[in-house]
């Protein structure tokens, strides 16, 4: 199963995947800004907009209870949104909120069922958000952001992607948690700047290279000036890389290939553009399901090991998805919202 799952934005939907990220957003928000009144005046409007956001919340507030994270005491989930509201609001408002909690009094008697699906939402989503309690810097699905770091570097994310940072007098160090990051790094002859990803270190001075942690294999493109790279855990040496060179760590075994690649694609997909040479339908998917909403997932593995070769819109993941599987007699079939399969129709 592939997830396919202040600073500059080139997102064309910054919005989460579902109400459920939603509410776990606005949790982590309240979480580090308990005070902050305008954050919580904006926290209780949406709250208050609609059914769904109130439903979505009191379920968020049940599941991280059961995990010890719990939301600011006056903004838990049995506290009706109507007495967070600020005065002044329009009468209207106020009307519609009171509607929306009387909506929910009358369906508590479901508590079997809200739980049910609180649990269901915590096996699809936890790792998402255990992941965003790791990281300094995150985005969500379909997301570009770039982070720009102390020492001048910067490191743009790809959608649902995720990088922990450490400075120091001894060295720069970037942890790639999941997803993908273009890194254009400031030159600084004393200081080494370190990425980590899975099975793989890169190590450089000052240049510009992409590095993607896949679930087939963990893949560092040179772009310009020079990098060294080296396993982990036990630090062997692997190779220098020069501009237009792309290195493949697999993740099953550490076994390693090099290959070269046009300059101008490495980092494409901050345009919108994947470029892929000989990947798996599957390692494809991965990657265009970083900007599809909800869970991508491919049952049939003859499907999956198909390799190709083309460029892919990802400001169309649907229809790059279906582009995808296409020449190999596959569709995609929706779900819901939040599931889609691929699968082979003949």
């Amino acid at each position: 199963m592939a997830r396919v799952n202040s600073l500059d934005h080139n997102s064309e939907a910054d919005k989460p995947a579902s109400l459920s990220e939603e509410a776990a957003d606005w949790l982590f928000k309240l979480k580090d800004n308990p005070h902050d009144q305008e954050l919580i005046g904006q926290f209780q409007n949406w709250r208050a907009l609609d059914a769904s956001h109130e439903a979505a919340w009191i379920r968020m507030c049940k599941v991280w209870k059961g995990l010890g994270v719990v939301a600011p005491e006056h903004l838990q989930s049995d506290t009706p949104a109507i007495h967070q509201q600020q005065i002044g609001q329009p009468a209207a408002f106020t009307e519609v909120t009171v509607k929306h909690r009387r909506w929910f009094t009358a369906r508590r008697a479901v508590t079997a069922t809200t739980m049910a699906i609180a649990a269901c939402i915590l096996i699809l989503l936890a790792p998402i958000w255990i992941l965003r309690l790791q990281a300094d810097h995150y985005t969500r699905t379909g997301e570009v952001m770039t982070v720009r770091l102390e020492d001048g570097s910067s490191v743009t994310l790809a959608g649902a992607s995720a990088i922990k940072t450490r400075m120091s007098d001894e060295g720069r160090f970037v942890e790639l948690l999941d997803g993908e990051a273009y890194f254009d790094v400031a030159h600084e002859p004393d200081r080494r700047f370190v990425v980590s990803a899975t099975g793989l270190n890169v190590t450089v001075l000052g240049t510009e290279f992409n590095v993607r942690q896949g679930w087939e294999t963990t893949d560092v493109a040179l772009r310009t000036g020079s990098i060294d790279t080296s396993s982990v855990p036990d630090g062997k040496k692997i190779a220098r890389l020069r501009p237009g060179q792309l290195l493949e760590l697999r993740t099953s075994d550490g076994a390693t290939e090099m290959s070269d690649i046009d300059p101008g694609h490495i980092g494409a997909w901050r345009n919108r553009k994947l470029f892929v040479s000989n990947q798996t339908v599957a390692s494809v998917a991965e990657q265009i399901g970083r900007y599809q909403s909800g869970w991508v997932t491919i049952p049939d593995w003859n499907l999956a090991s198909q390799r190709v070769t083309g460029v892919y819109d990802l400001s169309e993941p649907e229809r790059a998805l279906r582009t995808l599987v296409a020449p190999f007699g596959g569709e995609v079939i929706e779900i819901s919202n939040y599931l889609h399969v691929l699968t082979r129709t003949k």
